[in-house]
C-alpha cells in the first residue's frame, strides 16, 4: 500500500470555516498471477469538501460533500469487471456545546444519492456472478455526550 493524505481548513470568513481532504491510495498486489493488479474495494481516490458555521451560543453547524472513487468489486483480482462505480454524498449536522455536555443530529446523504458502496463477483464457474449492495439512503444520528 502506498498512498498520499492532505487536508486543509481556512477560516474564509467569520463565523465560516472552509475545509477540505484527500486521499490516494494505491493498493497492488506485488506477486503471483495478479502481479500489479489493485486491491477490490479500495478507490485510488477519495476526498471531502465541507463547511462549518459558528453560530454562536455554542452552535454549530456543518455540511460535507464526501466523494469516492471507483472500485472493483470484492474477489475480482484480475481487475475485469466494471466494478463500483464512483459517487458522491453530502451530509448535514448541526452540534451543540456547554460546558462538558454536547448534543448532535447528524442526516447522511441527505439527497438520497442512490449508489453502491460494496459488491463482488463470485458463483461458479468463479466470476460467473455479480452483486451489489446498495448504501443506505438518508439516514440520521443523534447523540449526546458529556465529557468528565
Amino acid at each position: 500500500h502506498q498512498g498520499v493524505e492532505a487536508g486543509w481548513r481556512w477560516a474564509a470568513c467569520e463565523p465560516v470555516t472552509l475545509n477540505g481532504s484527500y486521499t490516494f491510495t494505491r493498493t497492488t498486489m506485488e506477486t503471483g498471477a495478479f502481479d500489479r493488479h489493485q486491491l477490490p474495494l479500495t478507490p485510488r481516490n477519495q476526498g471531502a469538501v465541507g463547511v462549518e458555521a459558528d453560530l454562536g451560543y455554542g452552535l454549530l453547524f456543518t455540511t460535507q460533500t464526501r466523494i469516492v472513487g471507483p472500485r472493483y468489486l470484492l474477489n475480482d483480482l484480475g481487475n475485469t469487471t466494471r466494478g463500483l462505480g464512483a459517487y458522491a454524498v453530502t451530509d448535514l449536522g448541526m452540534r451543540w456545546r456547554s460546558g462538558k455536555f454536547q448534543a448532535w443530529a447528524t442526516a447522511y446523504n441527505v439527497f438520497e444519492r442512490e449508489y453502491y458502496d460494496n459488491g463482488g463477483i463470485g458463483g461458479f464457474p468463479h466470476g460467473s456472478r455479480e452483486a451489489f449492495n446498495p448504501a443506505a439512503g438518508a439516514h440520521y444520528e443523534i447523540g449526546t455526550q458529556i465529557v468528565f
